[in-house]
């Protein structure tokens, strides 16, 4: 692969030190990458009592004598000290992380644009929520020196590159190149030292850097995450681009607490770009994790600047009596247009647009009991993600309700549009207009009962 290997003994300090040197005078020349092969061996010091094919296993009592022996054979060989008399605990080096003065970014997405010089950007009436978080990242970057951004070598697709481009900041971005496990460690380290690390790729990507993620939060760390070409509604690019599982995986973690009571993570789905700039806002002003999804297309714009967004919260866009339909991100689009359909046919529905994860459940639970008990979840991911999540909360919150999910339920294929791909995974505002009417008629009612009697 054209490095130059450097093979050396893992358990010598010096030639581990010696092999770093090598490295960093290579990277300072023109000469070949070096590759470090560091041979180590399972129980080095008394391998003699374990072997050297063990794994987490402790040495018994029986053998401990001839462990410790061997372990004081081998610190004399290398003139180490250890005993309690020779070895003090050396005090952590303490870094003075030193913040720069920060002013509040544009509250709203309109001045944040008129900032930046990109009017145009608002002027169709519709907006890719995925555009709305690179704007609201270069504001927040120009508004917060610790602000710091990084990508998976797919920023002008998740448009983190406005930070790039912007040349007053670009000392602040870090391209990880497709290599998310770095990208994620690295996000890490940066806020170990105080930074505020936004690490951002497609969402389908994150899967890779699970177990770095998990490992960040286990230590406390406060990452901003981003993924963007959620769901199913990616169209032309197929089920290899789509974030599909990750709400699943993530949500994991939203039902778990910190030592502070805080959960491990936010999951944010904003279905249009005023709640992916404020979202992202609210994000970087947080001390906790969270994680951002945003969709690709350009979608309508629901809300405008008056609108608040926060973490943990809903927002209420029909109040009916009927049914109460919950949707998240692209869907809430499909969702809006079944309810014109739903209207003509004497339905009255309330539609919840669910943002985060966690929410409030018992305000669910409570709008499912004033619509009769009726519940319709719907989402263009796989399952156990946003309809799970209100199924946990309905359970916890009230009694006999009928609650049903839409959720990917195959696996999706590439389409000319995002109607194809909905249509073709029975997610589109008619699937959904007549799963609603489907609930809400005396048909099902009767059904529902009988089985609840059987």
């Amino acid at each position: 692969f054209g490095f130059e290997p450097h093979v050396i003994d893992g358990h010598d300090p010096l030639a581990i030190r010696e092999a770093f040197r090598t490295h960093a005078a290579a990277a300072d020349s023109k000469s070949r990458p070096v590759a470090i092969i560091a041979n180590t061996v399972k129980a080095w010091g008394f391998q003699d009592v374990l072997g050297s094919e063990v794994h987490g296993k402790a040495v018994s009592e029986s053998d401990l004598p001839k462990a410790l022996a061997l372990l004081e054979a081998k610190r004399a060989q290398l003139n180490a000290k250890w005993s309690k008399d020779e070895v003090a605990r050396p005090e952590p080096i303490r870094v003075e992380v030193k913040r720069a003065p920060s002013a509040p970014p544009p509250a709203s997405l309109t001045e944040a644009v008129e900032t930046l010089g990109k009017q145009d950007m608002l002027t169709g009436g519709a907006l890719a929520p995925r555009k709305a978080f690179g704007i609201a990242l270069e504001v927040l970057n120009r508004a917060n020196p610790m602000i710091v951004a990084l990508d998976g070598d797919v920023g002008n697709s998740t448009y983190s590159d406005l930070f790039r481009e912007d040349e007053a900041m670009a000392g602040r971005f870090f391209e990880c190149r497709i290599a998310e496990q770095n990208m994620i460690s690295c996000a890490v380290g940066l806020a170990s030292e105080g930074k505020i690390p936004f690490a951002a790729t497609f969402a389908k990507f994150l899967s890779r850097a699970y177990d770095q993620l998990e490992m960040a939060l286990v230590s406390g760390a406060h990452l901003k995450l981003v993924g963007s070409h959620v769901g199913a509604s990616v169209g032309a690019d197929g089920p290899s681009q789509m974030g599909l599982s990750d709400v699943a995986f993530f949500r994991a973690f939203t039902s778990a607490r910190d030592k502070s009571g805080r959960p491990l993570m936010h999951v944010l789905n904003p279905s249009d770009g005023y709640g992916a700039y404020r979202l992202t806002l609210a994000m970087a002003a947080y001390e906790g994790a969270c994680y951002l999804r945003t969709v690709r297309s350009d979608v309508p714009l629901l809300y405008d600047d008056r609108t608040l967004f926060e973490l943990g919260g809903h927002h209420l866009l029909y109040a009916g009596e009927d049914v109460l339909l919950v949707a998240t991100g692209y869907t809430v689009h499909e969702v809006v247009k079944a309810v014109r359909a739903l209207w003509k046919e004497g339905v009255n529905p309330t539609v919840v647009d669910l943002y985060s994860i966690p929410f409030d459940g018992k305000a669910i639970a409570d709008l499912a009991v004033a619509n009769h008990g009726r519940v319709l979840t719907v989402e263009d991911n796989y399952a156990c993600g946003f309809g799970a999540a209100v199924a946990d909360a309905l359970a916890a919150h009230a009694r006999g309700l009928q609650s049903v999910s839409l959720f990917a339920r195959r696996i999706p294929k590439s389409g000319r549009t995002s109607d194809d791909v909905l249509d073709y995974l029975g997610l589109s505002a008619s699937h959904i207009a007549a799963a609603a009417l489907r609930l809400a008629s005396k048909e099902f009612q009767s059904i529902a009962a009988s089985n609840t009697a059987t």
